[in-house]
């Protein structure tokens, strides 16, 4: 997806049920593929990201 032209607010929230401890954080560094795709999907499994876009100009 691609942001619109122009100044603007973009706000990002992501919440998980279960919350993302730092344990998960911890483990998903050590694996053999790192923070690559694979690990992300893991840690983030069952999450939600909102993105909303506010056009102007934001202070």
């Amino acid at each position: 997806a691609a942001l619109p032209q122009g100044r603007g607010r973009l706000a990002l929230a992501l919440v998980a049920g279960d919350g993302i401890w730092a344990g998960q954080v911890l483990v998903a560094g050590l694996q053999t593929d790192g923070l690559g795709p694979q690990a992300l999907a893991r840690l983030l499994s069952g999450a939600e990201v909102t993105a909303s876009w506010t056009p102007g100009i934001s202070p």
